[in-house]
C-alpha cells in the first residue's frame, strides 16, 4: 500500500501547476486545468455570494440562498476531482487559494462595500507573491 501511494504522489507532483509543459498535449492539459480552476473559483465565489446573502437575510438557515450556495459548493468538487487527476494538490491549492483571496476581497469591497485596510491589502499582495514563489 505504501509503495503504490508513493508512486501516485510522485507522479502527481511531477505534473504540478503552474509549470507550463512543453508538449502540445501538455499545453492542452494546462489550458483545461486553468479553465476548470476558473470555473471552480467562480462557482465558489457565487456560492459565497449566496451564503453572504443568506447571512444577511432574516430567514438565515432557512433561506433559499443558503441552499443554493451549498449546492454550488458541492458541484465545484467535481472540478477539483478532475484537476487532481493530473496535478498535485499542493500546487492547485496555492493557485486556487490566491485566486479565492483576491476574488473574495473584490466581492466584499465592490459588491458589499466592505472596507479594506492596509493589512488586508498587504495580505493580498503576499498571496500573489506566494503564487510567484511556488511557480
Amino acid at each position: 500500500m505504501r509503495r503504490s501511494l508513493s508512486k501516485v504522489v510522485n507522479r502527481r507532483t511531477t505534473n504540478a501547476l503552474p509549470h507550463l509543459p512543453t508538449t502540445q498535449n501538455g499545453h492542452q492539459l494546462m489550458l483545461q486545468t486553468i479553465t476548470i480552476l476558473t470555473v471552480v473559483a467562480l462557482g465558489t465565489i457565487y456560492g459565497d455570494y449566496m451564503i453572504k446573502l443568506a447571512s444577511m437575510s432574516q430567514r438565515g438557515l432557512m433561506s433559499h440562498h443558503l441552499l443554493l450556495g451549498a449546492t454550488i459548493y458541492g458541484l465545484t468538487a467535481i472540478g477539483w476531482m478532475y484537476m487532481m487527476k493530473d496535478h498535485s494538490l499542493l500546487q492547485i491549492g496555492i493557485f486556487y487559494s490566491c485566486t479565492m483571496i483576491l476574488m473574495l476581497a473584490a466581492l466584499g469591497y465592490f459588491v458589499f462595500h466592505e472596507r479594506a485596510d492596509l493589512k488586508q491589502i498587504l495580505g493580498g499582495a503576499l498571496a500573489i507573491a506566494s503564487v510567484i514563489l511556488a511557480s
